[in-house]
């Protein structure tokens, strides 16, 4: 017998109806309730790296404008807080040294994707490749042969890991200039 149903009869036998207090999201085991509670506090502590405060945290400005999350991305500051920080720079005569760091850290980066398409495609490569039209399977070969790409590929991650590493040298030569 449904709820609905037991709660008429009720009524009209003159007694007063089961009241029930639906609530969502409540879940009656503790147990379950403290595992769900971990979960999302987790989930919060790893959403505030990503998300922008609303004040800047150095200099407790309003962070409003556009370029403010790209800075905020990438320096954790406001926009106007990287201005300062590179005049002072500037005014040092620092900011070559900031700026080739800069530059070396973006060019290992890149590298670094590069790096991992080439392992990706090699891992992918095939000297066969089948194309289906509606029911028709096509068989087209007599591109590369997978071991003469697989050489090609190997020298240019020898070539791109001989890079990285004269960057990290680069970046670790470089004095530490700042941290905004």
């Amino acid at each position: 017998m449904k709820s609905e149903d037991k709660a008429m009869k009720a009524i009209i036998r003159g007694e007063l109806p089961e009241k029930r207090v639906m609530v969502g999201g409540w879940i009656p085991d503790p147990e379950k309730r403290a595992a769900e509670k971990v979960e999302s506090e987790e989930y919060t502590k790893m959403m505030q790296q990503f998300r922008m405060p609303l004040f800047c945290p150095k200099c407790n400005r309003l962070m409003n404008k556009r370029l403010d999350r790209k800075t905020w991305m990438k320096m954790q500051v406001c926009f106007d807080c990287v201005i300062e920080m590179e005049n002072k720079l500037r005014v040092n005569g620092t900011y070559n040294q900031y700026e080739t760091k800069k530059i070396t850290e973006n060019k290992m980066s890149w590298l670094t994707d590069i790096k991992q398409q080439l392992i990706d495609y090699m891992e992918n490569y095939s000297d066969k490749l089948e194309f289906s039209e509606g029911e028709f399977i096509e068989e087209w070969s007599g591109g590369y042969k997978k071991e003469d790409v697989k050489i090609v590929v190997e020298n240019t991650l020898r070539m791109i890991d001989r890079d990285i590493e004269d960057c990290k040298k680069e970046i670790k030569n470089e004095t530490e200039v700042c941290k905004p």
